[in-house]
């Protein structure tokens, strides 16, 4: 059953996000709690993305920057996949890698990281898009430590 409900939704979501061209585009601000769960260099982190939607492929583009309260930087361009659950709300997993400045925040060992997320969104008339996301930062094990930082965040999505 749950094999079914994943693949049917899988197929829906490519049935959807192949004929549709004509979606928006999106501006994205969040807001969120970073280093949530170790809690070692917790801050507000806020986001700012763009999101690609008008284009006729199934995963679309996105880029963004992240700038958290002890002055950590994170600027990234990356893929987001949309899967439709119900008409109006989405699952959206990414994948993004970027850039870390640390300044002042947690040290993730390395400037090149990758972003690691999944957000679950719901639609509205007017193609408002609000949700909340979990993401994960890290390096990959390419720098000399590899301590990862967990965000999670409340997103409103304004078409463009």
């Amino acid at each position: 059953m749950l094999v079914e409900f994943s693949s049917n939704s899988f197929s829906r979501a490519w049935e959807h996000q192949s004929k549709k061209s004509d979606e928006y585009n999106y501006l994205s601000f969040s807001i969120a709690l970073f280093d949530f769960i170790q809690n070692n260099s917790a801050a507000f982190e806020g986001r700012a993305e763009f999101r690609l939607y008008n284009v006729p492929i199934v995963v679309k583009p996105l880029s963004g920057f992240m700038a958290n309260s002890d002055g950590g930087l994170f600027l990234y361009v990356g893929l987001l996949y949309d899967i439709p659950i119900l008409s109006n709300l989405y699952i959206t997993p990414s994948f993004s890698p970027g850039i870390y400045y640390k300044s002042s925040s947690k040290e993730l060992g390395f400037a090149l990281n990758f972003r690691s997320q999944l957000e679950i969104s719901i639609k509205f008339k007017n193609n408002f898009r609000f949700g909340v996301s979990f993401n994960h930062i890290s390096n990959g094990t390419l720098g000399y430590i590899n301590p990862g930082v967990e965000s999670f965040a409340l997103t409103a999505q304004f078409p463009l």
